[in-house]
C-alpha cells in the first residue's frame, strides 16, 4: 500500500505544496451534496488534503496523484 505521507512537502507547479494530508471516518460531501472522497484546501501555496479513511490502494493512489498532476 502506498504512504500517503511520502506525498508531504511535495512542490506542485506553480510553487504550491502539499502541507497536510489528514485522514476522517466523517462522510464527506461536495458543494452539490454529492460524496466525496477527498477535499482539498488551498491556503496560500499550501494544499491541505482532507482523505475519506478506510480507501483501497487503487482509490487512495488516485486520490493522491490525481491531485499531484
Amino acid at each position: 500500500m502506498m504512504d500517503p505521507a511520502t506525498f508531504a512537502n511535495v512542490r506542485l507547479q506553480g510553487g504550491f505544496v502539499i502541507t497536510e494530508i489528514q485522514f476522517t471516518h466523517e462522510p464527506m460531501v461536495d458543494a452539490l451534496a454529492r460524496e466525496a472522497v477527498a477535499q482539498t484546501k488551498i491556503v496560500g501555496r499550501d494544499f491541505r488534503l482532507l482523505i475519506r479513511a478506510g480507501l483501497s490502494a487503487a482509490e487512495l493512489s488516485i486520490t493522491l496523484l490525481s491531485r499531484n498532476s
